[in-house]
């Protein structure tokens, strides 16, 4: 049997297939390159600047792109935690304004109506889509409707990351030194909360992130 396929292989090296893989070869080398030069460039439209805080490096934290074109053509938000300040961009990069006064900014989400919900190291604020504050939802502490997210140093402090659910609404926020995630409605008021301190099934350990 290998010496049969061994037979066929010089067979073909011999005939006119040979001509049709000498040239198919080369094309297909050529297009994967030049595809994958346009793939290492494709993502360079825009490049942002972001402030750092120190030493520890307190930079961007959470994106949250606007996908409701009818507010404003849809908008681009990063928190910037050694800023304390989300930044808001419209979608070709140009700086619409900043949202200040959020120490060590966390998490930002923005619900189909425009209001813009901003996590940071003391609790929970929403704002109007311009930026002006509307309500306080949530304070510092271990309670329902409370944050623990400290941040001692870059290496323990606690995460919190928020997103809003598509089609109940709700709001959930990532509260990392309660271990645990917290669910407020629409309307920014507690609603519930799921985790607890530890490594067992449904225990989290100052989780980071959500999606």
């Amino acid at each position: 049997m290998r010496g049969r396929v061994l037979f066929f292989i010089c067979t073909i090296m011999k005939s006119k297939t040979i001509c049709f893989f000498s040239f198919l070869f080369p094309c297909l080398l050529a297009c994967s390159i030049g595809h994958a030069a346009e793939q290492d460039n494709w993502y360079l439209a825009e490049e942002w600047d972001l402030s750092y805080y120190g030493a520890d490096h307190y930079g961007p934290y959470q994106v949250f792109i606007e996908t409701n074109g009818s507010l404003d053509g849809g908008r681009i938000y990063v928190t910037v935690q050694g800023s304390n300040k989300v930044e808001v961009y419209e979608r070709n990069g140009t700086k619409l304004f900043d949202i200040t006064g959020l120490s060590r900014a966390r998490g930002v989400a923005v619900d189909d109506n425009g209001t813009i919900f901003c996590l940071y190291r003391n609790g929970l604020k929403s704002f109007e889509h311009n930026g002006t504050l509307k309500q306080t939802l949530a304070g510092s502490g271990t309670g329902n409707g409370e944050f623990k997210l400290s941040d001692a140093t870059i290496s323990s402090y606690s995460h919190g990351a928020v997103a809003i659910h598509p089609t109940n609404k709700r709001i959930y926020a990532v509260d990392g030194d309660n271990h645990r995630v917290q669910i407020f409605d629409k309307n920014g008021s507690f609603h519930s909360k799921f985790g607890t301190s530890g490594t067992a099934p449904g225990q989290l350990n100052k989780p980071k992130f959500l999606a």
